[in-house]
């Protein structure tokens, strides 16, 4: 029988697989692009936390195509793991101190981060994060660590999906005159 699961969510992409979170499940759902199979993924509760806690990791991939799990840990480090790719172990490659990074910013309120905050959107240099006290965006640069409120990119959270129409479309046009029109169909 096929297990039910009240809440799957996206949790990102690294390498060529896409990831989605299970609610109170220890693994990860992961469908490889290239195989177009899904699978069960094991990931240490040191890096994407207990079920309980696994809203707060996002799975990114490097320029360099290492795969990276971004987490928000509970005393708000916003902490990176990357697989090292020769053991396949886990280890912590950056790490800011949210509370800290983000007492500088404009609108920050001593009462954000009582609770762990929570990663809106990621890309494979920026994460989006807001307090759970309140919608309050910021970015954090991977490559700097460095945290911005007034960057375009925490305008637009979430995932965006390009559409292009391919161009010159065909173009078929109906040389009958219907009251001094042409019909045009693309």
């Amino acid at each position: 029988p096929i297990p039910e699961y009240r809440s799957i969510s996206f949790a990102g992409r690294a390498r060529s697989s896409f990831f989605w979170r299970m609610e109170h499940e220890g693994a990860v759902l992961a469908l490889d692009d290239a195989t177009i199979q899904f699978s069960l993924v094991t990931f240490p509760s040191t890096v994407v936390g207990t079920p309980e806690e696994s809203s707060a990791f996002w799975a990114i991939g490097g320029g360099d195509g290492a795969a990276r799990i971004v987490r928000v840990m509970a005393n708000n480090d916003l902490t990176v793991f990357q697989q090292l790719q020769s053991s396949g172990e886990w280890v912590v490659e950056k790490l800011v101190r949210l509370p800290e990074a983000t007492s500088g910013l404009s609108g920050r309120e001593e009462t954000y981060f009582q609770q762990p905050a929570k990663i809106v959107a990621t890309t494979t240099r920026h994460v989006l994060v807001t307090p759970q006290e309140e919608t309050w965006i910021f970015s954090v640069d991977l490559e700097t660590l460095e945290v911005d409120r007034a960057h375009e990119r925490n305008r637009y959270a979430g995932a965006a999906y390009p559409f292009e129409l391919p161009w010159a479309p065909a173009l078929r046009v109906d040389h009958r005159r219907h009251r001094g029109r042409m019909d045009l169909t693309i």
